[in-house]
């Protein structure tokens, strides 16, 4: 039977995946989520957290305070860098007024993580993210298998850039744009009629109308718009079951020498 500390934490817990896995649904349909989502889930979550730093005094309320801090400057850092939107900011600033600290019945596989646990879901984050640089590359090494030409058009980019699009998207109909927040056009077109690579990373933008699809060619390089509350939330998962990936490379990488 759990203590009232241990159901305080189970509930922390549950809160948490139930408002991010809803919330990452969202995301990966429609790239927007309701703040009305956060408005429910942060009271509550900071509550339950109150609680237990009340009346157990886990977490120290000054470790929390200086957490939910740095959790405050780090998503809005990346919010105004472009890289996230603002959902995902106030997500991870509501896990951090929910789940701060790692709860006592989860062993992690690792024995490895943060103490502040929203900044090892968001390493974790950054880990997960890089495998759709892996499926971009296989996606085009399949194409070029396929005798087809990933560059033609392309002749005066210079190699670099080539590499990046390799890594960072790949080709598809145009069709596939109209309506799609998940793809975003990474080509741009000389006033000469030659094509160039224009690759957009940042979150938001405009989507393509029907009249400009209908410009395109046969097909065009995309990048993927991640969705990341998904990735998020998978972080947090991992975090719970195997602790800080990038702490297990780094000692990963400390045992060989």
């Amino acid at each position: 039977m759990l203590s009232p500390f241990s159901a305080l934490e189970a509930a922390s817990l549950f809160l948490t995946l139930v408002f991010l896995i809803y919330a990452s649904w969202r995301d990966w349909r429609e790239r927007e989520v309701s703040d009305r989502v956060w408005l429910l889930y942060a009271p509550v979550g900071g509550l339950l957290t109150a609680l237990r730093a009340g009346f157990y005094g886990k977490p120290d309320p000054t470790f929390w305070l200086i957490g939910l801090t740095l959790t405050s400057l780090t998503a809005l850092a990346l919010y105004f860098a472009g890289f996230w939107g603002g959902a995902d900011s106030k997500a991870l600033l509501c896990l951090a007024l929910t789940l701060p600290e790692m709860p006592g019945f989860c062993q992690p596989f690792l024995g490895l993580y943060l103490l502040f646990i929203p900044f090892t879901a968001l390493f974790n984050t950054f880990i997960l993210t890089l495998t759709v640089t892996v499926y971009a590359a296989l996606r085009n090494l399949w194409y070029k298998a396929e005798g087809k030409s990933l560059f033609q058009g392309f002749g005066e980019e210079p190699i670099r850039r080539k590499a990046l699009a390799v890594f960072a998207g790949y080709k598809v109909k145009p069709e596939r744009l109209l309506g799609n927040p998940s793809l975003s056009l990474a080509e741009a077109f000389t006033p000469e009629g030659g094509r160039k690579l224009s690759f957009r990373f940042k979150v938001g933008g405009e989507p393509i109308s029907k009249k400009a699809l209908a410009e395109l060619p046969e097909e065009v390089w995309v990048t993927p718009q991640l969705p990341i509350l998904v990735f998020l939330t998978a972080g947090l998962v991992v975090a719970l079951l195997f602790g800080d990936l990038v702490l297990g490379v780094v000692a990963w990488f400390l045992s060989l020498i």
